[in-house]
């Protein structure tokens, strides 16, 4: 294992490493008592052990007499690039105990280690989802070079939220809700009795299987730069993820799997979401309307008070949705860096080679 400088800091002594076996349990504390999380174990070797994409892992850490007070993890994923696949990794969970946040030097010593070692394993890029917070730190100290704003749309499914706290009697409240739901949910039934292409066959599904290969090999042609979507990857990041359930439908056309669409539902106090996670199909506009619309009703019945997705603005998936009534929120920073100094800077940082949605992203586990 390669040695790292031991640093000190008022009476503190430090040093950086990688991870090893049996350092699990004190970087998910670690996590939990940053984040104020309550993350089982389970879900971290899911996480940063199962991943299919690369057998290893790149965590750096900084151990201060062997109690780990700042941790650099990631997820390594293979990405479509051009005409060849390449490895790329997403750093999550970053964090320093505050015990050790003065002067930023833990930070920035973990984040070179982790730099160092994506390189010594042949890494392409690394990139990443920052919050607000996070996206501030990160371009002032860590040097986060921007890829692009990626689109966050919304639809609003009934009225309830609009007119909360405008009328004095709640049960007329009540009413609007259920007068607006209803309409929505009949609208949405009749377009789907008018679908385009009676062929398209749409079915709820619980593992993807290995016709999702070959759906994958010819979807992906419409695209440079994007996330290896096999069944191998989608089994990981859907069906085996402990941060589930997920609702995913897929459409299919004689037999042949033509896109899938992955939901999930959140309530926030008083609100209930449900986001579209990961929206991928072939170039159809028939398609991938049908999958919206089954979608939307599922939504309804769940009585969901509005959708957001996250989608780029090349994609023909965002340019349905627009048509269909999604809006535009503030968009989400993504942020990169290159570790292959042989890549093509310009077919790299032209956005319309790539796709991504928040199924890209460490949102949703």
């Amino acid at each position: 294992m390669k040695k790292y400088a031991r640093h000190q800091k008022d009476g503190k002594s430090w040093y950086v490493r990688l991870y090893k076996k049996g350092d699990e349990g004190q970087i998910n504390d670690l996590f939990n008592e940053i984040f104020c999380q309550s993350r089982p174990l389970d879900t971290w070797k899911w996480k940063f052990l199962k991943n299919p994409a690369f057998p290893k892992q790149i965590i750096a850490l900084a151990d201060a007499n062997g109690r780990i007070i700042g941790i650099y993890p990631s997820i390594i994923e293979r990405f479509k690039f051009g005409d060849k696949i390449v490895l790329a990794v997403q750093p999550v969970d970053n964090c320093v105990h505050p015990d050790f946040r003065g002067g930023a030097r833990v930070q920035i010593a973990i984040k070179k280690a982790f730099i160092e070692r994506s390189k010594d394993l042949g890494l392409a890029f690394a990139f990443g989802f920052p919050n607000k917070i996070h996206y501030k730190i990160g371009k002032k100290l860590l040097k986060y070079e921007d890829l692009c704003s990626l689109p966050i749309l919304f639809k609003r499914l009934n009225l309830r939220l609009a007119f909360r706290g405008r009328f004095q009697c709640k049960f007329l409240e009540a009413i609007v809700y259920l007068v607006s739901n209803q309409l929505y949910k009949a609208f949405y039934k009749l377009f789907r009795s008018r679908r385009y292409s009676k062929d398209i066959i749409i079915e709820r599904i619980t593992r993807f299987n290995e016709s999702f290969d070959e759906f994958w090999s010819i979807a992906s042609k419409n695209y440079q730069i994007i996330t290896v979507r096999d069944n191998l990857y989608l089994n990981w990041r859907y069906i085996e993820n402990p941060n589930g359930p997920f609702v995913i439908y897929k459409a299919s056309k004689k037999g042949i799997v033509q896109g899938y669409i992955v939901l999930k539902l959140f309530e926030t106090g008083s609100e209930k979401v449900g986001f579209v996670v990961d929206f991928f199909t072939v170039n159809d506009e028939q398609i991938i309307l049908s999958l919206l619309n089954e979608a939307i009703l599922y939504f309804l019945k769940e009585k969901v008070d509005y959708i957001k997705c996250a989608i780029l603005s090349n994609n023909k998936i965002y340019q349905v949705l627009i048509k269909q009534g999604f809006s535009s929120l503030e968009g989400q920073n993504v942020v990169y860096e290159i570790l292959d100094k042989t890549i093509d800077m310009k077919f790299f940082s032209n956005i319309e080679n790539w796709f991504l949605t928040w199924g890209d992203s460490d949102l949703f586990g």
